[in-house]
Formats: C-alpha cells, sequence, structure tokens
C-alpha cells in the first residue's frame, strides 16, 4: 500500500509539472506563498490559543476547527481547486482494487501544498494542546489528526460527487 500511496503522490506532482508548463509557474509561486502565510498563521493563531484561558481556548479551537472544516469542504469547489488526482473515475479503469485505489489516491490528495499547510497550521493545537499537560497534549494530537482525516476525507468526497455529478 506504500508504494501505491507514493505512486499518489508521483502522480499529483507529475500533473504539477504539466499544468506549470503550459500556465508558467506566477500561480503556482502564488500558491506556495499563500499556504506558506495560511500555515504559518494559522500555527500562531492555534498555538497562541495555549496561553489563554480555558473558556478563550475552547472558543478559539471551536471556532477555528469549524472554520476550518468548512473551508476545506466547500473552498476547493467554490475556487475550482481541484484537480484531475481527486476524480477516481479515470483511475477506476486502472486494474486496482479498491483498496488500492483508495491508497492511490489518499497519497495525491496529502501531498498537496494546501494539505501540507493545513497539517502545520493543525500542529499549533497540539502545542496548545502540550500547555495542558501530557494528556492535553495527547488528546490535541488526537483531535488534530481527527480533523485532518475528517477535513481530507470531506473534502475529496464531496469534490468526486461534484465531478460525477458534472459527468452525467
Amino acid at each position: 500500500m506504500k508504494r501505491l500511496a507514493w505512486l499518489g503522490v508521483r502522480m499529483r506532482w507529475a500533473i504539477t509539472r504539466n499544468t506549470l508548463r503550459r500556465r508558467g509557474t506566477a500561480l503556482f509561486t502564488l500558491t506556495l506563498v499563500a499556504c506558506t502565510i495560511g500555515a504559518l498563521g494559522g500555527f500562531a493563531t492555534l498555538a497562541s490559543a495555549g496561553v489563554a484561558d480555558a473558556d478563550i481556548r475552547r472558543a478559539i479551537l471551536l471556532f477555528t476547527f469549524t472554520l476550518g472544516l468548512i473551508a476545506w469542504m466547500f473552498g476547493p469547489l467554490l475556487m475550482g481547486g481541484t484537480d484531475e488526482t481527486v476524480d477516481p473515475a479515470p483511475l477506476s479503469l486502472l486494474p486496482l482494487r479498491r483498496r488500492e485505489l483508495a491508497a492511490v489516491m489518499a497519497g495525491a490528495a496529502v501531498s498537496s501544498p494546501a494539505t501540507i499547510a493545513v497539517a502545520v497550521a493543525l500542529l499549533g493545537a497540539v502545542v496548545a494542546g502540550v500547555g495542558g499537560g501530557v494528556v492535553g497534549g495527547f488528546i490535541a494530537l488526537l483531535t488534530a489528526a481527527a480533523l485532518f482525516c475528517l477535513g481530507l476525507g470531506s473534502s475529496r468526497s464531496l469534490a468526486s460527487a461534484m465531478g460525477l455529478a458534472n459527468r452525467t
């Protein structure tokens, strides 16, 4: 499965390289700058919640996690940020089982600049949780991992459903 996930990563970046050849590097550079700013801003926001009072910290984290999940689900659809690696229909023609197809798509999904930026930002929640001790840090790590998986899965599922709706 790990080999197939790496295949998804290579496929994502091959598509990115081909897009750069056609459109130039300005948009890609702007995307990388925006992702870096978003990652650092998200990390700082979530990490700074660790020094606030418990009620304020809870409100900051709940608001940020909710807004982040909604933005992650609908943002790519509203901005046209989905690509060919999201759509399982062309990949279904390959002789892969569902589990293998899921591994390829997961590798492609996890390796995008925006996904990496979200992962860096969510590490700020872990830093905030460590302020509550080892148990708080562990719970924050589990929560950040759950939000990452939920956001990634729901975003990809919604993009696949929209791709299917566009074809019919």
